[in-house]
């Protein structure tokens, strides 16, 4: 929720969360992003045939990581009006 200037506190639309691969070797998932927050996630080079593997280390970042909206700063996302 940010506070804007004139106005109550209001919530701020965040796109649903989803994990999106965007990078495999060898058909291995090796990046991951957060459509909503662009966080982006990796895995360590697993062999051929750990899929699994790759996706749950993925997966298991996605699901930890918080999302803040677009151009929050990293101190928080509660801004005050200049009065």
């Amino acid at each position: 929720m940010l506070l804007r200037p004139g106005k109550l506190w209001e919530t701020v639309f965040m796109p649903k969360r989803n994990l999106r691969i965007v990078k495999r070797v060898k058909n291995v998932p090796v990046i991951g992003i957060c459509e909503s927050c662009q966080v982006q996630f990796q895995a360590e080079h697993q062999p051929a045939g750990q899929q699994a593997r790759a996706q749950a280390v993925i997966q298991q970042q996605f699901n930890a990581h918080k999302c803040r909206p677009a151009g929050a700063s990293q101190a928080g996302t509660v801004r005050t009006p200049e009065i």
